[in-house]
């Protein structure tokens, strides 16, 4: 029996405690935690939220943020992101919604909508926030969806009419396949 080597032991305690860490630094919140902990994230859509018709004013609402920030290219300075980019957090942050939504069907459900129509999305049980998603994808890009279901659906393959069950040659493992091509 083969005795372990102690040089490694220290290497070993300096994993177990690298992976401690990382555990710590990435441990899941609290259920209920509603604080926002991202920090500053920004962002912009170029045309805007809405990606149906008839266009409305949210289809191309962001423009003018991304156009300011097109004559900058590489001059960009920290000052600037929150001129041409919007907060995106959590919830509205405070402020009130341009319009609230609650689908038929799930009570638990409600869709608050900012003022560049992004929607914030909550929901009693997980299966309200994954209907949400859905509801807010089918209405802000139901035109999209609808155009490529019927060329994803041309596009894909029938099944073949070989049966897999059906066996022309022997089989071989690959293992003593390859080990025949090799000895030659």
């Amino acid at each position: 029996m083969k005795r372990p080597h102690w040089s490694a032991l220290p290497f070993s305690l300096a994993e177990f405690g690298l992976v401690l860490a990382i555990s710590a630094i990435t441990a899941e919140p609290a259920w209920g935690q509603t604080a926002d902990v991202a920090g500053t994230v920004l962002n912009v859509l170029p045309p805007g939220q809405f990606g149906g018709l008839p266009f409305n004013t949210h289809t191309n609402d962001q423009i003018p943020l991304y156009d300011g920030l097109t004559p900058k290219f590489d001059a960009v300075t920290p000052a600037d992101l929150t001129l041409f980019y919007k907060a995106e957090s959590f919830g509205l942050g405070g402020a009130s919604p341009e319009r609230v939504e609650n689908p038929p069907g799930r009570p638990g459900l409600t869709i608050q909508r900012d003022r560049y129509d992004v929607p914030h999305i909550s929901g009693a049980a997980r299966d309200d926030v994954m209907f949400g998603a859905g509801w807010v994808a089918a209405e802000d890009r139901g035109l999209l969806i609808e155009v490529l279901r019927g060329a994803g659906r041309r596009s894909t393959p029938s099944p073949s009419p070989i049966s897999t069950t059906a066996r022309s040659a022997p089989r071989v493992p690959f293992s003593r396949r390859w080990r025949k091509s090799s000895a030659r």
